[in-house]
């Protein structure tokens, strides 16, 4: 059987007797929200748009009824990190339920140093290396810079620096980045400290009756010599003829170690006669 204008009076299971069949219109989404990346403290809407006849919607965030929620637009005034999410619109109509998209809500938040290298001094020629540990986002990129000059290639927050590329003393710092903005590290002041050089005599020939005294140098902290001794000057005498090597290691009061090397040659002599050359 049919209404007056002969459409069909069974619909969905339900039966109209009155003159016309009321006809529902199906529920259609128009506009899907969309999945989005902001920062902190952002207003952020998401949005749909839909057709036919619904009989409410209701907002979800990861599956869970956001009260009040009811309505097309779903708005935050100021984004923070607990609004990071999935979302989607459930739409009830007289034969089912329909959802639009599930999208998701990033927050990002503030960049932030959790901690980075402080100011330090060190010894010429040694491999040191400087790092900043930053927060604020899966989406972090690094810039290094020297006295204010950006180091190139140089993007990661490591920054190795090898004592034989001859490293001198001076400011860095490093800046992190992310979608939101930039943000500068503390100053890390790397102050080379040049190695202690002992100024030991050139080789050296004596005969066996001459005393020969070997000074590293004063103003170390510390001596060590091949002999074992830890005085500033070694005295040496009494040896056989042959040729002796003496090296000393000096260390300064910043712990930085310098060696020199010298040899000493002993002859028997000639008893006030000159030697020969």
């Amino acid at each position: 059987p049919g209404d007056l204008d002969g459409n069909p009076r069974i619909l969905h299971d339900a039966l109209d007797m009155g003159a016309y069949e009321y006809r529902l219109k199906a529920c259609i989404i128009v506009t899907q929200p969309l999945t989005q990346r902001v920062c902190e403290g952002a207003g952020v809407t998401l949005e749909t748009t839909v057709t036919g006849d619904v009989i409410q919607c209701q907002w979800q965030k990861n599956g869970v009824n956001i009260p009040g929620e009811n309505h097309c637009l779903l708005q935050f005034d100021a984004v923070a990190p607990g609004d990071t999410g999935f979302y989607h619109c459930l739409f009830a109509t007289p034969f089912n339920v329909k959802s639009t998209d599930t999208v998701r809500l990033s927050v990002i938040e503030p960049l932030r140093f959790e901690g980075q290298t402080v100011s330090f001094n060190l010894c010429a020629g040694e491999d040191t290396s400087l790092y900043v540990l930053a927060s604020g986002g899966d989406s972090l990129w690094y810039r290094w810079y020297r006295d204010e000059e950006m180091i190139p290639g140089r993007t990661a927050p490591l920054l190795s620096l090898p004592g034989s590329g001859n490293t001198v003393s001076a400011a860095y710092y490093c800046t992190v980045n992310n979608h939101c903005g930039s943000l500068a590290s503390d100053i890390v002041a790397v102050t080379v400290i040049p190695l202690p050089e002992p100024q030991l005599p050139g080789d050296t020939t004596i005969t066996v009756n001459d005393t020969l005294i070997l000074d590293a140098g004063d103003g170390y902290r510390q001596y060590l010599w091949s002999t074992g001794s830890e005085d500033q000057a070694i005295q040496v005498t009494g040896l056989a003829p042959g040729t002796y090597l003496y090296h000393v290691r000096v260390t300064n009061d910043h712990g930085c170690t310098g060696y020199d090397t010298t040899e000493v040659t002993v002859t028997k002599g000639t008893y006030g006669i000159p030697l020969q050359q």
